[in-house]
């Protein structure tokens, strides 16, 4: 197997397969706009918030699996959910999510195994900062599957 087999493999595990925990687009899927701008009362990020930060991560992950240059941009990895936020800006950040993973998943994969084993940044494998992403969705996802949990939603598995 390829390593960007593996790597979109994984993807798909943490994006729609549901082995261990929610998937990422069952859990947007049932996420209302009013949901999706709830604060928990503790602070923190709104589910908004977090798939706004998602968004970014892939298409600039998409943008450096192309050869683009690291430029991480704190200001824009995390933007404030808009009041109100409506149904159909709700859909958009979601569908804009989505597009940006599926540009991430066809850079993907295009790369080759030398490519993924090869130095990137920090002097660490592109195969490295790749993983990372797809644990970092996951984590989210987790946020997300609480965020709902704390709003009374079933969970989903």
């Amino acid at each position: 197997m390829r390593l960007a087999e593996m790597l979109l493999e994984q993807m798909d595990s943490t994006w729609a397969a549901s082995h261990w925990h929610a998937p990422l687009a069952q859990l947007l899927e049932r996420t209302t706009a009013a949901q999706a701008a709830w604060r928990p009362p503790q602070g923190g990020h709104t589910i908004h918030e977090i798939v706004v930060h998602l968004d970014y991560s892939a298409r600039e992950m998409a943008s450096r699996c192309k050869g683009g240059p690291r430029r991480w941009d704190e200001s824009q990895s995390w933007v404030a959910t808009p009041e109100p936020l409506t149904e159909a800006a709700w859909r958009e950040t979601v569908r804009s999510f989505e597009e940006h993973r599926r540009e991430l998943a066809e850079a993907v994969a295009a790369l080759t195994d030398e490519q993924l084993a090869a130095p990137a940044y920090h002097g660490r494998p592109l195969l490295r900062h790749l993983s990372e992403v797809i644990q970092h969705e996951a984590y989210h996802a987790g946020q997300i599957a609480y965020i709902r949990r704390m709003l009374g939603e079933e969970p989903l598995m």
